[in-house]
């Protein structure tokens, strides 16, 4: 899989993940790394736990979707961060438990990038996917946020 980050100057960053778990490529320390790449390295764990009964790909797409919402919910005030939090949580079919499961998941993934990228303030736009299988690509369109 290949995933790529594209920001205001058009600019483009890419990476391999392997079918089971995604690989980080990137300088040292992660400063070449686009804001795709940081929002699979928030993910990771999540990522790993993908097992092999799982829908793998459907199981990669819905994992970095909530983690996009976990990237952006970071750079609002509060509130509304809270809002987009639950709104993305609020997954129609899941019982009470399962619910209150997925939201600890996302608060573990804000948790990971308040820790990871504290300082960056780029702001995905859009994201999408495409290819599958091992092709699946992730692509993040992100806007610069004022400091």
């Amino acid at each position: 899989m290949v995933r790529k980050s594209q920001g205001k100057s058009g600019k483009s960053h890419t990476s391999d993940f392997g079918a089971a778990a995604l690989v980080q490529k990137g300088g040292p320390g992660d400063e070449g790394a686009g804001v795709a790449d940081r929002i699979v390295r928030v993910a990771d764990p999540f990522l790993k736990e993908i097992g092999p009964a799982d829908d793998h790909e459907q199981v990669v797409r819905s994992i970095l979707g909530f983690a996009v919402a976990a990237w952006n919910s970071v750079l609002m005030p509060e509130e509304q961060g809270e809002e987009l939090l639950f709104t993305v949580t609020t997954v129609p079919g899941l019982t009470v438990a399962e619910l209150e499961e997925v939201r600890t998941r996302v608060d573990e993934l804000v948790a990971r990038r308040r820790e990871l990228y504290p300082d960056d303030r780029r702001y995905v736009d859009n994201y999408r996917f495409s290819g599958s299988g091992k092709d699946l690509q992730f692509e993040a369109r992100v806007l610069d946020q004022p400091s």
